[in-house]
């Protein structure tokens, strides 16, 4: 078996972007030709969106001095993946926040930090000077 011009291409990629960081960890053209036979096994599952979306991830998360190994790439496959999800990932089935709720949180959460540690914390204040704008607009029903 051979690996498909597909994974040929995502390797081309990766020594194109990573160099010999990429290439130097085959020793020989078929241990190269054995872990992309795997790699294209394990890649099965993710369409060519994902994969896309994951390279350009390592390219951010891995400079230029670093390369990822196979196994990290396929890793942040799998998150990026669940991201993509419909069901439980990428923040589409979220609700919006409520504004007073938000600034009740806050509140709350800082008014127990001062009695944990007043000496430390003491310049925390309940007013609006640190909510956000998009808060106050909601809270305000759009006039902040």
């Amino acid at each position: 078996m051979t690996p498909s011009v597909e994974t040929y291409a995502l390797a081309a990629r990766f020594t194109s972007y990573w160099g010999h960081r990429f290439s130097g960890r085959f020793k020989s053209a078929e241990m190269y030709d054995a872990a992309m036979i795997e790699f294209e096994k394990d890649l099965a599952p993710f369409d060519e969106e994902i994969i896309d979306k994951t390279f350009e991830l390592c390219k951010r998360e891995f400079v230029r001095d670093n390369c990822p190994t196979l196994p990290m790439f396929l890793e942040r496959c799998r998150c990026v993946q669940k991201q993509s999800s419909p069901v439980g990932g990428g923040g589409a089935n979220l609700k919006p926040i409520d504004p007073h709720k938000f600034v009740a949180g806050r509140n709350a959460f800082r008014q127990r930090a001062k009695e944990l540690f007043p000496h430390k914390l003491s310049h925390f204040e309940e007013d609006d000077e640190t909510t956000p704008d998009w808060v106050k607009k909601r809270a305000t029903g759009g006039a902040a």
